[in-house]
C-alpha cells in the first residue's frame, strides 16, 4: 500500500492507536523551531464514511490537535493543481477560524499549522525539500505572531538528495519519515527502514502498522478505490490541460491571422486575396474589413 495515497496516510498517521507514529513525525518536522516537544495528540473527527472513499473530490487529511492546542493539518498531494498556495492558506484560515465559540476572545485562539506534503516540484526558487512559512516583518524580518505557521515539503527534491546516499538519509529524523513514503516502490529505501527498525522501536512499530494496515481487506479495497479515483482526476486533468494548450496554440494563429489580415485590408488589397493569404473565410474578411470602416 502506497503511503502517499491520502488514504494510507490517514490510516498511518490519523488514528489514534498510531499517535505515537503522528507524534514522532510531528517533532520531526519541528525540530528547527523553539516550541516544546509535542507529547500528545488527539485526532477530532477522524471517522470516514463509505462515501468518502468514492468521492473524487474528498479530502483525507491528518487532522490533529496537540497537548499545547495547537491545530495542525497535514495534506498530502499528488498532483500540481497550481493552487497550493492559496488552497493552504485557504484551509489554514478555515481551521484557524474553527475555533471561535460563541463568547470566546481572539486572544485565546491557538497556533494553527497546516503542512503540505507534495510528490512534485512547486517552488523553484529554492533548492530545499522543506520549506516554512510565519508572518514578519518585510524589513527586519521580525515575526507579526506565531499563530501562522504554513509548511511545504517537496518530495522529488528530497528524492534528488537521498538518491546519493540513503543510509544517512534514513538518519535525519524527519528524512527517514518521507523515504517511509516511497517505500513501497522502492526495495532500497524498505531494507534501509527495516534494519533501522532493528534498532529504533518507532520505526519497528510504523513498519509494523504499515504492515498491518496492508494486510486488512476493507482497507485494501478503500485503497484500490481512492486510487482510481485519484488516478481518474489526474488524468481528466491531464486531458485538460493538453486541450487547453492546443486551443490556446489555434487562438494564437487565428489572431495572428486577424492582424495580417488588417494589415492587408489597409494597404488595399481585395477581400478574395486576403482571404487567400491568411486561410481566413471571405465573410471573416469582410467583417474585420467593416469593423475598420
Amino acid at each position: 500500500m502506497d503511503l502517499k495515497v491520502d488514504f494510507a496516510f490517514k490510516q498511518m498517521f490519523g488514528q489514534p492507536q498510531n499517535a505515537e507514529l503522528l507524534i514522532d513525525l510531528l517533532n520531526a518536522l519541528f525540530k528547527r523551531s523553539k516550541r516544546e516537544h509535542i507529547v500528545s495528540v488527539t485526532f477530532p473527527n477522524t471517522e470516514l464514511t463509505a462515501e468518502t472513499f468514492g468521492d473524487k473530490e474528498a479530502r483525507l487529511d491528518v487532522f490533529a490537535v496537540t497537548d499545547a492546542e495547537e491545530r495542525i493539518n497535514i495534506e498530502i498531494q499528488l498532483s500540481n493543481h497550481r493552487d497550493m498556495v492559496k488552497r493552504s492558506l485557504y484551509y489554514w484560515a478555515s481551521l484557524f477560524r474553527s475555533q471561535a465559540k460563541s463568547g470566546m476572545k481572539y486572544l485565546e485562539l491557538n497556533r494553527t499549522i497546516t503542512v503540505n506534503i507534495l510528490d512534485f516540484h512547486y517552488f523553484d526558487s529554492t533548492p530545499v525539500y522543506h520549506s516554512t512559512y510565519h508572518l514578519l516583518d518585510e524589513k527586519t524580518q521580525m515575526p507579526m505572531t506565531d499563530v501562522m505557521e504554513i509548511h511545504f515539503i517537496e518530495l522529488p527534491k528530497l528524492r534528488k538528495s537521498y538518491l546519493d546516499n540513503l543510509a544517512q538519509a534514513v538518519q535525519d529524523p524527519l528524512e527517514r519519515w518521507l523515504l517511509l513514503l516511497d517505500a513501497a516502490d522502492n526495495e532500497q529505501i524498505r531494507t534501509e527502514l527495516e534494519a533501522l527498525a532493528m534498532k529504533d522501536p518507532i520505526m519497528e512499530k510504523a513498519m509494523e502498522a504499515w504492515e498491518q494496515i496492508s494486510r486488512d481487506p476493507d482497507n485494501w479495497a478503500a485503497y484500490l478505490a481512492r486510487h482510481m479515483a485519484m488516478m481518474d482526476k489526474a488524468s481528466w486533468l491531464a486531458d485538460a490541460r493538453a486541450e487547453g494548450i492546443e486551443v490556446g496554440r489555434e487562438e494564437g494563429k487565428l489572431e495572428k491571422s486577424l492582424e495580417i489580415a488588417r494589415n492587408f485590408l489597409l494597404m488595399n488589397h481585395d477581400v478574395s486575396e486576403v482571404a487567400n493569404a491568411t486561410g481566413l473565410s471571405v465573410a471573416q474578411v469582410e467583417e474585420i474589413k467593416r469593423q475598420l470602416h
